[in-house]
């Protein structure tokens, strides 16, 4: 990314409220270090002890909770749409794997290693271009427990979090619908799952 892609995205958690202006600095320091390199480890892209440390620190903070940093990014997110006016919301759910840390803190995938469901909703501008404009919902699922091995899938639902984690689909549809109620028009995209 260029710089100045670094210092926007970035900047979007300036505003972030921690409890603590230095907490809100070292996210907005390690957001920019992350942005340089999306794809590194916390440790590569952050490059110094300190920095490494630092980061660390920040997400392990009770302050920094995952809706609290979501809801500045909403809120940009909002504001980017209703000037684009005719946006796409686009609905997936992706499992994000953490084979290093134990299932028993972090939650259960299908596989029965640790890690969580992240489902988000990105909102696209629906002019020819398609620039994405951020997300404008989302949530983790935590499993604890594993699903039983060979067990079968119930239709409609996941099977280890029942009704309630097929949900959340229909809770990304809601919010995001609500938060983009001032634009002309919103398409939803899903797959069939979560039309059901």
């Amino acid at each position: 990314l260029s710089e100045h892609s670094v210092d926007r995205i970035a900047a979007a958690f300036q505003d972030v409220e921690l409890g603590d202006p230095r907490r809100t600095r070292r996210l907005v320091r390690t957001v920019a270090m992350l942005a340089r390199q999306p794809s590194a480890s916390v440790p590569a892209a952050c490059v110094t002890d300190a920095a490494v440390q630092g980061a660390y620190r920040l997400v392990n903070n009770p302050c920094v909770e995952f809706d609290r940093l979501l809801v500045t990014q909403a809120e940009i997110t909002r504001q980017r749409a209703e000037l684009a006016r005719d946006v796409l919301v686009l609905h997936d759910t992706t499992d994000c794997s953490f084979r290093d840390l134990d299932p028993e803190e972090i939650g259960y995938l299908n596989t029965g290693k640790a890690g969580f469901r992240l489902h988000a909703a990105l909102v696209v501008d629906s002019n020819e271009w398609r620039r994405p404009l951020g997300v404008i919902a989302a949530e983790t699922v935590h499993r604890s427990r594993p699903t039983r091995r060979g067990g079968r899938k119930r239709s409609g639902s996941d099977s280890a979090g029942g009704d309630k984690e097929f949900a959340r689909w229909h809770r990304g549809l809601a919010v995001s619908s609500e938060r983009l109620a001032n634009c002309r028009s919103v398409l939803h995209v899903a797959e069939p799952e979560g039309l059901a």
